[in-house]
């Protein structure tokens, strides 16, 4: 068990391959996406990349990407 946080991604439909192509840099888990209006994304992250991950979505969007992260709890990333 490791320390880990959700991030939640909100965009457009037109910066989803911009966001899927960033997230190989990671390791990511995704635990929803939803395909609606626009394209939202729950992942499972480590904590201590949260905020590199943060920083990478926001700058590849422009600032675009609507990002959440929540409180750090243990998850298992095996």
């Amino acid at each position: 068990m490791e320390d880990a946080v959700e991030v939640c991604v909100n965009c457009s439909y037109s910066l989803y391959g911009k966001i899927t192509f960033a997230l190989a840099r990671f390791e990511v888990k995704t635990l929803e996406s939803d395909f609606g209006s626009e394209v939202s994304l729950k992942l499972l992250v480590r904590a201590s990349s949260a905020d590199d991950l943060k920083t990478t979505l926001t700058d590849i969007t422009c600032g675009n990407a609507k990002i959440g992260i929540s409180d750090i709890f243990e998850a298992d990333f095996a």
